[in-house]
């Protein structure tokens, strides 16, 4: 499956170094929004074109210390509401690990680069892998990336449930095959260890609508409180 070009392509729009929403909208954005966007403008200024960061291997289950770059084109997208980069799904990721830590609840997080269609079909074993990992908490969540479309995924491990919450109408159901698959066969892998004698419980998928949650002020929330 090939990623969506809006998922990699620069929009056209965008030009560094100017505003990236009239006074006024920036205004009705919110502080957090209008606080992400001045340091923007300094240090695009500057010549810099993203925010570079480093995260811990422990975060996402992962073997290296993650890199993460939030670019300012990506950043324009969010505030002009036209896409949502993997760069800042990570950071709205590791802004709910810290909420999950303070208010002590057992959930593992997955990377939503790892946790997308492409790697699915091309590096299926590491996505199995990394899942597998979570796994050893109460509830695993990620945000999958179908290729131009993202779905929230839930798996509840205690009750042995995997929800999938999408925001959109018609989205198609055979779109959810794909990571349902990968999903029972980390399950599986992982219950293989812990229940080699006893027969294995099925891990029941549920689909579910939802509205979208995200929005460009949530999102310059997290990207502005990791600047501080």
């Amino acid at each position: 499956m090939e990623v969506g070009a809006i998922w990699t392509m620069v929009n056209p729009k965008y030009k560094p170094g100017e505003p990236m929403l009239l006074e006024k909208a920036l205004k009705s954005a919110g502080p957090s929004c209008q606080a992400l966007h001045a340091y923007i403008m300094k240090q695009s200024g500057n010549g810099a074109i993203d925010i570079p960061a480093k995260v811990a291997a422990s975060y996402f289950h992962i073997e290296d210390d993650l890199k993460l770059a939030v670019g300012f084109n990506d950043l324009y997208d969010l505030y002009n509401l036209d896409s949502l980069h993997m760069s800042l799904l990570r950071c709205w990721t590791l802004k709910m690990m810290k909420q999950a830590e303070e208010m002590h609840n057992n959930i593992g997080f997955l990377d939503p680069q790892i946790f997308s269609a492409t790697l699915v079909q091309y590096k299926s074993k590491d996505v199995i892998t990394t899942i597998k990992r979570a796994m050893n908490h109460d509830y695993v969540v990620g945000a999958y990336n179908t290729g131009s479309h993202w779905v929230l995924v839930i798996i509840a491990m205690k009750w042995n449930v995997i929800w999938y919450l999408d925001s959109a109408k018609s989205f198609p159901l055979r779109k959810f095959k794909d990571v349902v698959t990968i999903v029972n066969w980390a399950y599986s892998e992982h219950m293989e260890t812990k229940m080699k004698k006893i027969q294995k419980p099925n891990l029941n998928s549920r689909t579910r609508q939802i509205s979208s949650a995200l929005n460009s002020h949530r999102v310059a929330c997290c990207v502005d409180s990791m600047l501080h």
